[in-house]
């Protein structure tokens, strides 16, 4: 929706403004479109599970089945979610929004002494890396366990739109055992709002 302006007339009180109910409905819509925009949800694996990152990039899988799995605070209007946890990726809403990201891991063993793991945002939406968008670096260098969290922004693209957001992980040598996986993803900037 295109931002509504209230017509205020020529000058003060010449009658070619809009009525008094048109100018607050014309505020209501304006003041809805703005909520819209801002919203949050979370996700979090059941944990009954370990994942092992090798050198070989794979996509972090959380299930959303752990209890504090929550879209309660999406987007006013927002039909869908963030995360899709059959594909294991993002499902942004338009092309132009902007998302705040944090991937939050738990280290719970190491083997062949990996100094970090490799996080990449795909958006090509193959099974492989083909469309890095964003490219983070974890270090492991910790006595196990312990909880790295890792936190950008990120604006969606056409392809990204198309496509869904994947997360790859890979480490530089050895293996990371991860535990306790979880995303929060909340929008802060909707790109379909149009103001004249």
């Amino acid at each position: 929706m295109a931002r509504q302006n209230i017509n205020i007339g020529t000058t003060a009180n010449d009658g070619t403004g809009d009525p008094l109910r048109t100018s607050f409905s014309r505020c209501n819509d304006n003041f809805i479109e703005l909520y819209s925009v801002n919203g949050w949800a979370y996700y979090r694996d059941d944990e009954t599970s370990t994942h092992v990152i090798s050198t070989t990039e794979a996509k972090l899988p959380i299930n959303a089945n752990h209890s504090d799995t929550t879209e309660a605070y999406l987007p006013t209007g927002f039909t869908g979610s963030f995360w899709n946890s059959t594909t294991n990726s993002i499902t942004p809403d338009n092309v132009g929004d902007l998302y705040n990201i944090r991937i939050d891991l738990t280290i719970t063993a190491k083997s062949g002494s990996p100094e970090y793991i490799s996080m990449i945002l795909d958006v090509g939406g193959q099974a492989t890396v083909t469309n890095v968008n964003v490219e983070k670096t974890l270090f492991t260098a910790k006595t196990e366990p312990y909880k790295i969290s890792k936190s950008f922004q990120v604006f969606i693209d056409s392809n990204f739109n198309t496509n869904n957001g994947q997360i790859f992980l890979s480490t530089d040598i050895g293996t990371a055992t991860i535990s306790k996986r979880s995303i929060l993803i909340s929008r802060a900037y909707k790109g379909a709002v149009i103001i004249p």
